[in-house]
């Protein structure tokens, strides 16, 4: 496993491995050549075994694409090998690097894909070009190298083109799938790579990412990131659905996306996103959107609101002692917790009490057993709940909805549906 890592203390990008033996168990964390500034690496195996590592090595100002095989004991270049030049050109390779190996084609084993920018005409801006060549040996020199190819676009000219990744699928063709832009949103393409067939695979406003085909026996699995929400069906009311929109991220707004454009002010809108500056500058409780913010859900139990407000302010600067000081926090007490009497003890006045007469007996043991009888005693009691077992109740939010239909004969209390904006009920 080869992953890059920046060295902030000598400002530099590393490249750091490990390896995964027979006996179950990573090796420590090591450098790939410390003396050199490099990222971004890519591995993969040819079919005689050798190990191929790929990386972006810094020279000077630019970023140079070089490479290297392991033989199973050694690297076999004591100088890494660089992507070497196409027609007297600098291949210019800025970043997306994918590797094949294409054992079912001897003539052209070795396949390298990559991104770069591109010029759009005259308009001075740049687009991401996907960008192709082959090797016809699986030396680690620099021989054999094909022409640089590029995907073409063709209606696509403004569109982005990224993060190539190819397989050789059950034809024995190179299939190959990227990124783009070309449907106004990024989302993921294919074509056969001898083929000027560009077909979409993803269609819909989320953003598809960074596709990885995998071959498994007939079919093909294909994993990508996405920004799209995900559903989640209640396992105990079956009617009832949570949107978790959390994966969309900071979504810039793109007129060009007109699936997501559509959503604008729809329940599954997902790129809305206002950051809250506050009265005049100040932000407090009520301003909860922005980056620097977290939420804390509190349940206060009083409805003395001072006192909710007394505790929050204690809270808050509790928190200030182990937050990072560029968080700031809200909190959410909505809505507070009300007190509902439902079954009492208590002894209203306007309720006639009921006289429930009692007797003491106290025995003394003396000589003589002395009975004695206290009048007057008496203990009031109404119990103010129906005959029936359930408790209806319902917010000042939702005064006129009903979870029982106390309509019918005989009232049906076994069912209760879970609503938006109650609390518990019973």
């Amino acid at each position: 496993m080869f992953w890059d890592s920046y060295d902030r203390y000598a400002r530099t990008w590393r490249i750091r491995y490990q390896t995964y033996g027979g006996d179950g168990a990573w090796s420590k964390v090591e450098a790939y050549d410390e003396n050199s500034e490099r990222r971004t690496p890519v591995a993969v195996t040819d079919q005689s075994g050798g190990l191929w590592l790929f990386w972006l090595q810094k020279t000077g100002t630019r970023w140079q694409l070089c490479y290297n095989r392991h033989d199973g004991s050694c690297w076999e270049l004591n100088i890494p090998s660089r992507f070497p030049a196409s027609g007297g050109f600098d291949p210019r390779v800025e970043d997306d690097v994918f590797v094949l190996l294409n054992t079912t084609d001897s003539t052209r084993p070795l396949w390298v894909f990559w991104a770069r920018r591109e010029p759009l005409g005259n308009t001075g801006q740049t687009r991401w070009q996907i960008t192709y060549r082959s090797k016809d040996n699986i030396n680690p020199d620099n021989s054999g190298w094909s022409e640089i190819s590029t995907l073409p676009k063709g209606e696509w000219a403004d569109a982005d083109d990224r993060e190539p990744t190819a397989c050789v699928n059950k034809a024995g063709k190179l299939e190959l799938f990227w990124s783009s832009t070309r449907d106004g949103s990024w989302s993921i393409w294919r074509t056969l790579l001898d083929h000027a067939d560009p077909q979409p695979v993803t269609r819909t406003p989320y953003a598809q990412r960074a596709p990885l085909p995998l071959p498994l026996n007939d079919a093909l699995l294909l994993i990508y990131r996405s920004n799209e929400s995900l559903v989640y069906t209640s396992t105990v009311y079956s009617a009832t659905e949570t949107l978790d929109s959390r994966y969309a991220g900071c979504t810039t707004v793109d007129a060009r996306n007109k699936g997501k454009t559509t959503l604008n002010a729809k329940f599954e809108d997902f790129q809305t996103y206002t950051y809250d500056t506050g009265q005049n500058g100040k932000r407090g409780n009520l301003d909860w959107y922005a980056r620097d913010t977290i939420g804390i859900y509190l349940t206060p139990t009083t409805e003395d609101k001072a006192v909710i407000n007394e505790n929050r302010r204690r809270i808050k600067a509790v928190l200030r002692q182990f937050l990072p000081i560029q968080v700031r926090t809200v909190f959410f007490i909505e809505p507070a917790v009300y007190s509902e009497v439902i079954y009492t003890y208590e002894f209203p006045a306007t309720v006639e009490p009921r006289l429930i007469a009692e007797a003491a007996v106290d025995h003394l043991h003396l000589d003589t057993v002395i009975a004695d009888s206290y009048d007057g005693l008496a203990d009031s009691h109404r119990d103010s709940v129906p005959a029936w077992i359930w408790v209806h109740s319902w917010s000042s939010t939702y005064p006129d909805h009903r979870t029982v239909n106390f309509t019918q004969d005989p009232i049906t209390i076994s069912f209760r549906t879970w609503h938006t904006g109650l609390a518990t009920g019973a």
